[in-house]
């Protein structure tokens, strides 16, 4: 009896060792996830295609020296699967995997990772569809080619729009042949061509609109000048009319040809060209054929015009010579270098406010021009005498530029450039401003 209760109990155990074997085979076979590898050379990138038949897990690494792309799949199960597969397709050499420890002895595995093998660094894009995992590889240098070439379309596109937006400008201030040139060259981008092509439409037809108007313009002006043109004949009717009586004027005073020639001959020698000419012009609606008196006439003018813009331009020099009067004058210094000073005496043609200070870093003296003073010295003169290394002048531009003279500028401040300061003085006259600079320290008695 208990030897039969033994046989029973072995019984079913073998039945539970057989059920869970036969149910681990089942799912094993269910779950040899790895049907395939695909290696595909599509345009200018390589799709490495995993095929699967349930979802799997893995995560991604990229290592370089040499470059590989690691795939960590944490394990799954597949059967009769090589460790190298050798593809030499696109930018893939080969794809290795690496097994965990085997499963049963009906060769079943279970995958830890897949290594793919490059020959070059690229560039990886993982993306799943349906139970396929693919990673598509690119050129680094073929990306960064096209990336470029997305930043010129967006370039290219944004310029479009710029010239877009700059055309309605346009278009809205009636700058139809600024806006039609606009729109032409925005449509050159497709992503803008059709909205610019809407405006160009429009503008064509605002510029035909515009011709029209033109057109209607100048047929107005065409009809005001054809009656203005009426106007001006009937007043040169009336003109000659009224000249014919002034002639006749003339004629009935009587005047005698050879008095009014003999008259302006004389104005002419002695210069007086307009008394000359009023003679002349008298004579010639006497005798209108004498050629003699028109060349003298033609003669005079000329001599007039020329006297008249001397005359001009003498007046225009006076007036300018005495503006300069007018104002106060510094000239160019006299510097005189002695023992102990340096003299600086300026010319000038009458006294004028000061005030001035001294600096010591870098050494100098400021000497600050209250009033309106002019000058023609250059801004700098080179001295070097003494411890005076140079004068500088701090001027503004006046308004007007003097014939007799080159330009003039007013003096805003002067500035004596010095090795050493040991003390200094002003001081004016009539017609000198005077700078006195100690050369080394002076001790008053």
């Amino acid at each position: 009896m208990s030897s039969m209760l033994n046989l029973k109990s072995e019984i079913l155990v073998l039945l539970v060792v057989f059920n869970f074997f036969f149910a681990t085979s089942t799912l094993l076979a269910k779950d040899l996830a790895l049907d395939g590898i695909r290696v595909n050379h599509i345009g200018k990138k390589t799709r490495v295609s995993f095929l699967f038949n349930t979802k799997v897990h893995y995560s991604l690494n990229y290592l370089e020296n040499p470059f590989r792309v690691l795939i960590d799949f944490k394990g799954f199960p597949v059967s009769n699967f090589d460790k190298v597969k050798i593809f030499n397709v696109g930018f893939v050499k080969n794809i290795r995997s690496y097994f965990l420890e085997k499963e049963d002895k009906k060769g079943v595995y279970f995958v830890d990772v897949c290594v793919i093998e490059l020959d070059r660094k690229c560039v990886v894009d993982i993306f799943e569809s349906e139970n396929t995992l693919h990673a598509d590889l690119f050129d680094v240098e073929e990306e960064k080619r096209a990336e470029r070439e997305n930043l010129m379309k967006q370039m290219q596109i944004e310029r479009a729009d710029k010239l877009y937006e700059e055309g309605l400008q346009f278009l809205k201030e009636g700058k139809f042949e600024s806006a039609k040139e606009k729109f032409l060259s925005a449509m050159s981008v497709d992503e803008v061509k059709e909205k610019a092509k809407d405006k160009l439409k429009h503008t064509k037809k605002m510029i035909k609109e515009k011709l029209k108007a033109i057109k209607k313009d100048a047929a107005r002006l065409e009809k005001e000048m054809s009656e203005m043109l009426k106007k001006e004949k009937k007043l040169a009717k009336k003109l000659e009319k009224d000249l014919f009586k002034k002639r006749e004027y003339i004629l009935s005073k009587q005047i005698d040809a050879k008095d009014l020639e003999q008259k302006g001959m004389l104005s002419y020698k002695s210069g007086d060209y307009k008394s000359a000419l009023d003679s002349w012009d008298q004579l010639l609606q006497l005798q209108p054929r004498n050629i003699k008196i028109a060349r003298y006439i033609a003669d005079a003018r000329r001599k007039l015009k020329v006297h008249n813009k001397i005359n001009s331009e003498d007046d225009k020099i006076k007036e300018q010579i005495d503006d300069i009067n007018s104002r106060k004058i510094i000239k160019t210094p006299e510097i005189i270098d002695t023992k102990e000073q340096v003299f600086i005496r300026f010319p000038i043609n009458q006294p004028f406010q000061v005030r001035s200070g001294a600096l010591k870093d870098p050494v100098r003296i400021m000497i600050y021009l209250s009033e309106s003073i002019i000058t023609d010295i250059d801004n700098f003169i080179d001295v070097k005498k003494g411890n005076v290394k140079g004068i500088r002048f701090y001027t503004t531009k006046i308004d007007k530029e003097y014939l007799v003279s080159n330009k003039w500028n007013k003096v805003d401040a002067i500035i004596v450039d010095l090795e050493d300061f040991y003390g200094y003085k002003l001081a004016q006259s009539d017609d000198i401003f005077e700078i006195t600079i100690n050369k080394v320290k002076i001790v008053e008695p």
